[in-house]
């Protein structure tokens, strides 16, 4: 499955590139260097992931807390958007994902981060 999902995401990346080149008369890949594709396979490097990229933000310095960031998903799942709200089941509930988040933010400040400090417990 995990090989299909890459196939399909490599041939809408090709297409596009291709599509774009095309309009604005330009040659090359548009993704080089951008970003950086990787599978998330346990449960730890998801939580990892989504704390991650929700503490950029904070990390440079354009907010202090997740929820004060527009751009962020943080937002989304604590205010209960209907979207996002059934994934919390993933993260043990509303109050692990917080916690989740909290323990990520006080872990970053002293570069000391443990990722065992991410895993769910989801039956408590």
């Amino acid at each position: 499955m995990t090989e299909l999902i890459s196939d399909q995401f490599r041939r809408w990346f090709s297409a596009y590139s291709l599509k774009y080149n095309i309009k604005y008369k330009t040659r090359g890949q548009l993704f080089l260097n951008r970003h950086k594709r990787i599978i998330i396979n346990p449960e730890t490097r998801l939580n990892y992931m989504l704390c991650y990229i929700n503490h950029n933000p904070i990390h440079h310095k354009f907010r202090s807390e997740y929820g004060n960031w527009p751009y962020c998903s943080y937002q989304k799942y604590i205010c209960n958007d209907q979207d996002y709200a059934k994934y919390l089941d993933l993260f043990g509930g509303l109050e692990n994902f917080q916690e989740m988040h909290r323990l990520f933010q006080i872990n970053m400040k002293d570069d000391s981060y443990n990722i065992d400090l991410l895993k769910v417990d989801k039956d408590s």
